[in-house]
């Protein structure tokens, strides 16, 4: 954060002008300058990609053989074509971003990874093979062989045909245990491992080469832990990776609408037995209801490194198995409600895997909408009209926050909108400097209900039950705050939750994505836990915005919903975002951007003073996001640095 803070000085600090003409040249000569620099640095990473390519290395091998000018001949017409073939379909154009993500981070990262490791734990690695090939299987069992971390056990399901063959090509290491069970179940793999803790190693995937060490050592470091779960990517042609899912800290909400953190996962043995394993009731989904009762009970930790590849031939599951297991996490997801005595429906979206939870609204709190608004008669207008024209929820009450407005139209709104619904209407005093913390901190005090809704004026509602998708999760008293989701008029993403660390300070995730579009691994079409949402539409509970002392009026314009949010966080509250609540978000028409050198000066302030205030948080991280994903953009793309 000092970094950035020194930044800030150079650029609120004095300049010189230049003529605009000679100012268009400069930013037209810094335009090429850029554009070469990064044209010099993807050709460099080219070459590098290029020399640790599998394939480069054997032509360079086939190079110093003694007939090479027959083979050059064969490489120049046909290898040579092929190659370049499949580099510019796989991976110039698709796979570069992540090629040289793993370039920086695996091949020339930090050599140490790992060092902590306890050389006397024993990890029991189960493999359920019962469906998988004896080729597959026995990679497994060389792919472990291989890691540097060696005091591991293989436990294995495999079919009865193949008892007979395994042994020759595994030999006498006693690290190797299979078991036949007709019922094609991991649980007698369990049954026969004997390591405190158990990884979990689906069919069609194999550990990364250093993952054992790296998963002895968090384990060391988290002794308290029950259970693990890393990244992971997919593994193509050559050993080439490509879609890497970085997930997130632990997410209660977004692993009730998705199983997010998949079937890859460490589990301590003590609290596996605790739990007595998987239960037979949830078939293919008996993974993920262990996941949700282990996250119940026990602390759970996420390794931001991508320890799995999961072979791309196997990637995409048949639509008739994607069916059946979908219908087995419904019925997890089920179970996993009642043990938390929530009720609702769970209802399968649009995506086979991601889930839509309706809870059921015990008691109709009353929620007071608040609304900020200096002028702006159409704009106000237009977002109460479609308030009372669309919400189905009945018990909430509109206040509009009066604030030095002079134009005619905007008091005969007033009226009108007092004559036709139930609107209240509190002013300002005259004169008053404009500070949004000030103002909805003042209106809170003469709002009645039980929930604050804090709103912009320049909203309109777009899905009638929006109110009740975000009044659901305010009944469970772990809830703090929950946002919506914001389009732009082009039907884009405006907001989807907010990011913290992004771009410097914060960021709305998502931002400009077409509103269809699901997300990274499905976040836009999920119920997920963010940091922070925007204040154009928070919603809280009046208790807990009382507890945290309601906004700080030291952010009079920007940053007070992000500094509201971890005040909440900082009390151990979660804060959610929903997908079902959406309305279409007319950004800045009301204030317009900030553009003059005093506004600039003003949001530079706040940006310190919030950098300041949470100078721990933003030093950890935002836990809902992942340390290898860019920290320059929202669009969740790989961090190459």
């Amino acid at each position: 954060m000092r970094s950035n803070k020194k930044s800030l000085k150079i650029k609120t600090g004095e300049h010189h002008a230049l003529p605009p003409r000679k100012e268009q040249k400069l930013q037209k000569l810094h335009t090429v300058i850029k554009q070469q620099d990064e044209a010099l640095i993807n050709l460099r990473t080219e070459i590098q990609m290029m020399q640790v390519a599998p394939l480069y290395r054997m032509i360079s091998m086939i190079r110093k053989l003694p007939f090479t000018p027959v083979l050059n001949r064969l490489l120049r017409y046909t290898i040579r074509p092929m190659y370049r073939w499949l580099y510019d379909q796989f991976l110039k154009i698709k796979l570069f971003p992540y090629q040289r993500w793993i370039i920086s981070h695996e091949i020339f990262g930090d050599k140490n990874i790992g060092n902590m490791a306890d050389e006397e734990l024993l990890l029991s690695v189960i493999f359920d093979g019962h469906h998988a090939s004896l080729h597959e299987i026995i990679d497994v069992f060389r792919c472990l062989k291989k890691q540097p971390f060696q005091n591991w056990e293989m436990c294995v399901v495999i079919s009865k045909e193949m008892q007979g063959n395994i042994r020759k090509y595994v030999g006498n290491d006693n690290r190797f245990k299979s078991v036949f069970s007709p019922a094609a179940s991991i649980r007698e793999a369990i049954s026969v491992s004997t390591g405190e803790y158990l990884v979990f190693l689906p069919e069609h995937t194999v550990l990364s080469r250093n993952a054992l060490r790296i998963i002895a050592s968090e384990v060391k470091r988290y002794p308290n832990t029950g259970m693990f779960y890393t990244d992971e990517d997919v593994m193509g042609i050559c050993g080439i990776r490509s879609n890497p899912n970085f997930k997130p800290g632990l997410s209660p909400d977004y692993l009730r609408s998705c199983n997010y953190i998949k079937d890859k996962i460490i589990v301590k043995r003590a609290c596996g037995e605790a739990l007595g394993w998987l239960r037979r009731d949830f078939g293919s989904a008996a993974l993920y209801d262990l996941i949700f009762r282990l996250t119940e009970k026990y602390q759970c930790t996420h390794i931001p490194k991508v320890l799995f590849h999961e072979h791309r031939n196997h990637h995409k599951v048949k639509p008739a198995d994607a069916t059946h297991t979908a219908r087995n996490e419904q019925q997890v997801i089920a179970d996993h409600l009642r043990r938390i005595r929530r009720t609702g429906a769970v209802n399968v979206s649009e995506m086979d895997d991601v889930f839509q939870i309706k809870y059921s609204i015990k008691t109709s709190q009353k929620v007071s909408i608040i609304i900020l608004n200096k002028d702006n008669a159409a704009l106000l207008k237009t977002c109460v009209v479609s308030i009372f024209k669309m919400t189905t929820y009945k018990n909430y009450e509109v206040i509009i926050v009066e604030n030095n407005s002079i134009l005619p139209d905007t008091f005969a709104v007033y009226d009108e909108l007092r004559s036709r619904y139930r609107v209240k209407i509190i002013a300002e005093p005259k004169g008053a400097v404009f500070n949004y913390a000030a103002f909805n901190n003042h209106a809170v005090h003469k709002a009645v209900g039980d929930i604050i809704l804090f709103l912009n004026n320049d909203m309109e509602v777009l899905t009638g039950d929006w109110l009740e998708r975000m009044v659901e999760h305010l009944q469970f008293k772990e809830n703090g705050i929950v946002g919506a989701t914001l389009l732009y008029k082009n039907n884009t993403i405006q907001h989807a939750g907010v990011l913290i660390g992004i771009q410097g300070t914060a960021a709305h995730e998502h931002r400009h994505f077409p509103a269809d579009s699901p997300g990274y691994f499905g976040r836009l079409k999920s119920i997920h836990n963010v940091s922070a949402v925007t204040g154009a539409c928070l919603m809280m509970r009046r208790n807990v915005f009382d507890e945290v002392g309601g906004f700080d009026e030291r952010f009079p314009v920007a940053l007070n919903d992000v500094d509201l949010c971890l005040k909440v966080r900082e009390k151990g509250y979660l804060i959610i975002t929903t997908p079902y609540a959406r309305l279409l978000h007319f950004e800045s028409i009301t204030r317009g951007y900030d553009q003059t050198d005093e506004q600039v000066r003003r949001k530079m302030m706040e940006i310190v003073l919030l950098g300041n205030k949470w100078e721990s948080v933003f030093r950890a991280g935002d836990p809902y996001y992942n340390i290898n994903l860019t920290a320059r953009y929202e669009d969740f793309s790989v961090r190459e640095k």
